[in-house]
């Protein structure tokens, strides 16, 4: 198939793309099952380590500088970025993740003519309270933002979710269940396809992910606190910490006597998380039991690395966590909040190589069903097909168009 001939896609995301987040390694995922099949643009944000403009997994990636003013000025630059786009250039369909930038492709629809495809990662309206808790009083902003919310909702052509407490959600909000579709958590399992868990001492666990307060880790510190008068372990906890919880959890490893078990660590390069992994024995996710877990849903991408990894998980009892962890086979739950019982969990793996080692068979196993990314790329290739280009049938393979574009 030549590059004139495909159909012109356009995807929106108000993210940085590549960055070490699990939304970020989706989308690059995503894109290597698109562009075989379309000519794909991207709008997303710049910052000052990447390009304006660049090539990338097949795409034509256009970064958007939004400055470092305050949320509000940064979204308002990215809409107005996108609609310069939508001037400039026509496409037959756009796929967008969050309302920003979304709401300006869904209000400019009747005029461009393209189909809509929203995939669901975030609601600004639930996160900002968590993300950004200093807007929590600019009722007009955060009216606004639900406005847009729905407004995106109720104007796509189909919204692509992860898991079923997102799905529920959006039927509560009215969207009739038949725009909604599921394309499930993706990891790169030729990528993960790790030994299996060393069985030495210490224990080696491994919590990747942000600061975010709805990731539970001042509840991690506390379970840790007590699994470290049972046995000898190594935490690493991998992501961003920022001013005061960056210093409040310093201030936690100091007085839970933690500094020989605990290290803080930033961020490091999605492709450098499988070898993170190898080196670790079990995958922490100790979520909390807030709205952004339970109505939102969307599901963790640590979850689905760690599973691929062939990683047991110890994680929390939430709906979207037994969508991808099964209890005592793939991952060990506990309540959300229960320190003591998280504690236990842990101490139970620690404690025991050998179930270690068999529940991370499992969990590899798992994950060959649970996160197949060609499966769900392709799934997601059907969904474009349906409305720009429903004579061709795709492969499994989506990121490997077939020699015949009519036949599987």
């Amino acid at each position: 198939m030549q590059s004139e001939s495909l159909s012109k896609v356009l995807l929106v995301t108000f993210d940085v793309v590549p960055h070490p987040t699990g939304t970020s390694a989706r989308t690059t995922l995503i894109l290597e099952g698109l562009t075989p099949y379309f000519d794909v643009d991207v709008l997303t944000v710049k910052t000052p380590e990447h390009a304006h403009i660049e090539r990338y997994r097949g795409a034509r990636l256009l970064r958007v500088p939004v400055g470092t003013g305050d949320l509000k000025s940064q979204v308002e630059a990215f809409d107005r970025a996108v609609r310069r786009q939508l001037q400039s250039e026509d496409y037959d369909l756009i796929h967008f993740t969050d309302p920003y930038g979304g709401w300006v492709v869904s209000e400019l629809r009747p005029q461009g003519g393209y189909k809509l495809v929203y995939e669901v990662r975030s609601f600004p309206s639930i996160e900002l309270r968590y993300t950004d808790p200093q807007l929590e009083g600019d009722r007009r902003f955060l009216t606004k933002v639900r406005r847009q919310e729905l407004f995106c909702l109720m104007n796509c052509d189909v919204v692509v979710v992860t898991n079923e407490v997102t799905a529920e959600y959006i039927t509560g909000l009215g969207v009739p269940r038949e725009r909604i579709r599921r394309v499930g958590p993706m990891a790169d399992l030729d990528a993960f396809a790790t030994p299996a868990a060393p069985r030495g001492e210490p224990c080696r666990l491994l919590y990747l992910g942000s600061d975010a307060s709805w990731q539970g880790l001042t509840s991690l510190l506390f379970a840790l606190r007590l699994v470290a008068q049972r046995v000898d372990f190594r935490c690493r906890i991998v992501g961003p910490t920022h001013g005061y919880q960056r210093t409040q959890f310093e201030h936690m490893i100091r007085e839970f006597d933690l500094k020989g078990n605990v290290t803080l660590e930033g961020p490091v390069p999605h492709e450098d998380v499988p070898a993170l992994l190898a080196e670790s024995d079990v995958g922490l996710a100790p979520l909390e039991k807030g709205d952004r877990n339970t109505t939102m849903g969307y599901a963790p991408a640590k979850i689905a690395e760690y599973l691929a990894a062939g990683r047991p998980v110890v994680a929390s009892d939430l709906p979207l966590v037994r969508e991808m962890v099964e209890p005592d086979v793939t991952g060990l739950l506990f309540r959300p909040t229960d320190e003591a019982a998280m504690a236990e969990c842990i101490v139970t793996l620690a404690e025991d190589p050998q179930l270690r080692a068999r529940m991370g068979a499992e969990a590899r196993k798992a994950a060959k069903t649970l996160f197949d990314t060609d499966k769900h790329r392709a799934a997601l290739v059907r969904i474009y097909h349906e409305f720009i280009a429903p004579s061709v049938i795709v492969s499994e393979k989506a990121f490997q168009p077939p020699t015949n574009p009519r036949a599987e």
